[in-house]
């Protein structure tokens, strides 16, 4: 497993966290998705963690980032799924308006291959989701057994900061 870099504030209502992709991904989401009275504080309080935390905390967030990365494939997988569902079904309807297309021969076959590999998807999707839940509560225990450490960190890396326990913008 590679290493896991943790950043202070990636969500406007958790204090620190592993990144799950590169930082710069985040701040171009922020500037591009999030509202505009947000973005400045949002990007100034975004930052890698600089000083040492727990180690138990880390190794919870390795276990998290992996298990993640799990989830989204398993989920990625089911989406494959609905996007041939949609084709076959969007075909289907052709067929009742009277045009029966190569189209709708070629999503039928989709269709019925991915319905007999759906279960096995929706098995490794519920059984990658039941995991993430349980490393992302790992995690979480982890920092509530650490938090005082964690809040003295983040006291000096963090200066001028409006983290109130539950959210940055407390001081609205």
């Amino acid at each position: 497993m590679k290493k896991v870099i943790f950043a202070w504030h990636v969500h406007h209502d958790v204090l620190v966290e592993p990144l799950t992709e590169p930082i710069k991904n985040r701040i171009k989401y922020i500037k591009e998705f999030k509202p505009e009275n947000e973005i400045k504080l949002r990007l100034r309080l975004l930052k890698v963690v600089k000083g040492e935390l727990p180690k138990e905390l880390v190794e919870a967030g390795k276990q998290y980032c992996e298990v993640r990365r799990k989830f989204f494939e398993a989920y990625e997988e089911g989406q494959k799924f609905v996007e041939i569902k949609q084709k076959y079904y969007k075909a289907k309807w052709e067929i009742k308006k009277g045009k029966l297309s190569k189209e709708f021969i070629k999503t039928e076959r989709q269709y019925y291959e991915a319905r007999q590999k759906i279960t096995e998807t929706e098995k490794k999707y519920d059984e990658a989701r039941r995991k993430f839940i349980k490393a992302k509560e790992k995690y979480y225990e982890a920092y509530k057994k650490y938090e005082s450490q964690i809040l003295s960190l983040h006291a000096k890396e963090c200066s001028n900061c409006p983290w109130d326990g539950e959210t940055i913008f407390s001081k609205r």
